[in-house]
């Protein structure tokens, strides 16, 4: 019911935050500034100072290693 998904929605929670805390400093920059700030990869390029290309790149690696560390705690990350 209501109750169970609410709770597996938190432990899922628990788990990214605790999948986060593994990644590197500046992974944990580029994740603040895009979800919590909600930059665009574009603003995040120019903050960076890199090509667009390298935040392309650096975004889907970031989601790659959070994907791996949720795989490994037997979840489906679903973006």
């Amino acid at each position: 019911g209501l109750v169970t998904s609410q709770l597996v929605q938190e432990e899922k929670l628990f788990h990214l935050k605790d999948c986060i805390e593994k990644l590197d400093a500046q992974d944990k920059y580029f994740l603040e500034l895009y979800i919590n700030k909600g930059l665009t990869l574009e603003e995040l390029r120019q903050i960076l100072k890199v090509s667009r290309g390298s935040v392309d790149m650096r975004k889907s690696r970031i989601v790659e290693r959070l994907r791996d560390c949720f795989k490994g705690k037997g979840f489906m990350l679903d973006f």
